[in-house]
């Protein structure tokens, strides 16, 4: 581990433990890197929802010319960044932006020791905007935050004649049917007439109609895809089979041929003019069995068993 590296352990260490993330703070060390692009901080987070990047260097190392071309341009946008030194300054440091005091600008000391010595707290703080009033984008970001303006109140409908609205109670019911109450009825649900009110019905029930067919017609489309892949999966296993039997029939049974050893075999059974010859039944005469009759033997006497 190099001096440098080091050092950046021990000031994350030293203001991760006297800042720790319940306070609000996050600090976090990411050195330069191919990803990050030379020039970017040791250490970067966010203060109380205020960023902040520090840029570590040895007592007397000075930064390289993309190290502060960075660190002025991240000043420039409104974030608080330093070079320090020590576990100290890096502390004092997270406290200034804590505290949300004067933002270092761009124009003004890079070190922290120095900028302090500066005195920069007698210039006020310069309100920046990322982006000019007359951008597009910010613009956007103004419409979106203006309220919707509030439309007016729908005129209401003009009242219908009270005939008009009473007419089925005012009618006998085997009159509603005349071209004159069916107008009414329209009337009252919002239609010129009844012709209107027809043409209106007629048109929704044609969109229905005609959104069923597509329905229809759609299936009907997938279920002859389908059969499509079925009739061409059965064509490639038809031309196989077609295939298979044509180099069956090409190839006749081969002939089976004897080796010269033996061939020069005599085969029993067959005669010189080629026609099977019976074997002879072998008999087996069996002889008789012998057998010898025993005398029987005198039994052995029973010795005296004294009392």
């Amino acid at each position: 581990m190099t001096t440098e590296a080091a050092l950046r352990a021990r000031i994350l260490a030293a203001v991760r433990q006297k800042w720790p993330r319940r306070t609000g703070v996050l600090l976090f060390g990411r050195p330069a890197s191919a990803a990050t692009g030379a020039g970017h901080p040791d250490l970067s987070g966010v203060v109380r929802a205020r960023p902040i990047a520090l840029e570590i260097k040895k007592a007397k190392a000075k930064p390289t010319p993309r190290q502060v071309a960075r660190i002025q341009d991240l000043r420039t946008v409104g974030c608080y960044a330093w070079i320090v030194r020590s576990p100290y300054e890096a502390c004092d440091a997270v406290y200034w932006t804590a505290k949300g005091w004067t933002r270092p600008l761009s124009n003004e000391p890079l070190d922290l020791a120095d900028w302090l010595m500066g005195d920069p707290a007698k210039e006020p703080a310069a309100e920046f905007t990322l982006r000019p009033e007359n951008d597009p984008a910010v613009q956007a970001v103004k419409r979106a935050e203006t309220p919707p303006p509030v439309l007016p109140e729908p005129e209401p409908l003009p009242a219908l004649p009270e005939q008009d609205l009473q007419f089925n109670m005012t009618v006998e019911p085997e009159t509603w049917d005349t071209p004159e109450h069916q107008d009414t009825a329209a009337r009252v649900l919002g239609f010129e007439d009844a012709e209107h009110r027809r043409d209106v019905e007629d048109a929704a029930e044609w969109r229905g109609l005609r959104a069923d067919l597509r329905t229809v017609g759609d299936r009907v489309t997938l279920v002859y895809e389908r059969v499509d892949q079925f009739l061409a999966v059965l064509f490639g296993v038809d031309q196989k089979l077609n295939r298979l039997l044509a180099l069956v029939e090409e190839d006749p049974e081969p002939e089976v041929t004897l080796p010269p050893e033996m061939a020069a075999v005599e085969v029993v059974g067959n005669d010189t003019n080629g026609q099977d010859t019976p074997k002879p039944k072998r008999t087996r005469t069996r002889k008789p069995k012998e057998f010898t009759v025993v005398p029987p033997s005198e039994p052995e006497p029973i010795p005296d068993i004294p009392f």
